[in-house]
C-alpha cells in the first residue's frame, strides 16, 4: 500500500479514475486532498435549544459548542476506484482547538457519495465551521490488489444525513459537556453574588438587633430599673456599630 502524492491524485481526478466534484486545486495537498464543509451540519441539543440541521447555504456558518456533538456533510461527492482506498482526519487547524473526528479511519474502495463526518468539540472555546471551508483531510492509497467488488454498505451514494442518524443525534437526550460548563458557570455566579451580598445581610441583622435591644432599653428604664437599661445599651451599641461595619464593607464589594 503506498500513499499517493497530490499530483497524482490531480492525474486520477483529471482522467476520471477518481471523482471528486467539485474539486478546487487548492485542496490538493502534497499528499493528501482537503474536503470542504457542504450545505448541512448537524448538531446536538444544548440547553433548552433542541437539536437541528443547519442549512449553511443560506446560514454560512455553524458554531459547535464545547462538548457539543455534530456531523458534516461534506461538499464534495467523491467516487473511489476498485484499486485506490481513502483515510480521514481533521485538518491540524481544528484539531489544535480541540476538535475530533469519530469517522472511521478507512473509506472503502468502490465507494461513492458525499461523506459525513461526525465531530466532537472537547476544546474551551466554541469552534465555527463555515460552508466551503476546508476542514478535513483524506490520503488515498492504493492497495495490493484491486477489490473484487466495490463497497455496498448502507452509506453508498448518499446525499444527506440518514433517518437513523438524524435522529439520533438532534434528538439526544443526555446532559452535554456544554450544559455541564453552563451550570458550572452559573453556580459560580449565584455564588459570587451570595458573597456580595452577604455582608449586607448581616447589617440588616445587626441594626435589627440593635434596634431590638433599644426598645429592651426603653422598656427596661420603666419596669426593671438602671442596670437593665445599661445592659441593654451595651448590647445594642456593639450590634449598632457591625451593622455599620457589614454595610461599609458591602459598599466596598458592590464598588
Amino acid at each position: 500500500m503506498s500513499v499517493l502524492s497530490g499530483e497524482t491524485i490531480e492525474r486520477l481526478i483529471e482522467s476520471k479514475e477518481l471523482i471528486v466534484e467539485p474539486l478546487d486545486k487548492e485542496c490538493l495537498q502534497p499528499a493528501s486532498i482537503d474536503l470542504r464543509v457542504g450545505g448541512r451540519v448537524m448538531k446536538s441539543p444544548f440547553l433548552n435549544e433542541g437539536g437541528k440541521v443547519v442549512d449553511l447555504v443560506k446560514e454560512k456558518r455553524a458554531e459547535i459548542l464545547p462538548g457539543q456533538f455534530a456531523a458534516v456533510l461534506t461538499l464534495e461527492r467523491l467516487s473511489l476506484p476498485l484499486n485506490i482506498c481513502g483515510r480521514m482526519g481533521l485538518r491540524s487547524f481544528y484539531a489544535r482547538r480541540g476538535l475530533i473526528s469519530f469517522h472511521g479511519t478507512q473509506v472503502d474502495p468502490g465507494f461513492s457519495g458525499h461523506l459525513v463526518v461526525p465531530l466532537v468539540n472537547m476544546g474551551p472555546e466554541p469552534i465555527t465551521l463555515h460552508y466551503g471551508q476546508p476542514f478535513s483531510t483524506m490520503e488515498l492509497n492504493y492497495v495490493e490488489t484491486a477489490s473484487s467488488k466495490p463497497y455496498s454498505g448502507v452509506y453508498q451514494n448518499q446525499t444527506d444525513f440518514s433517518l437513523e442518524d438524524s435522529n439520533f443525534i438532534t434528538r439526544a437526550s443526555i446532559v452535554t459537556r456544554s450544559e455541564i460548563i453552563e451550570l458550572i458557570q452559573d453556580v459560580t455566579e449565584l455564588r459570587g453574588m451570595l458573597a456580595r451580598r452577604r455582608p449586607r445581610f448581616w447589617s440588616l441583622i445587626s441594626f435589627i438587633v440593635s434596634v431590638g435591644f433599644l426598645i429592651v432599653a426603653a422598656i427596661s428604664w420603666r419596669f426593671l430599673g438602671l442596670w437593665a437599661v445599661i445592659a441593654s445599651l451595651g448590647l445594642a451599641v456593639p450590634a449598632f456599630i457591625a451593622g455599620i461595619l457589614f454595610y461599609s464593607e458591602s459598599t466596598r464589594k458592590k464598588e
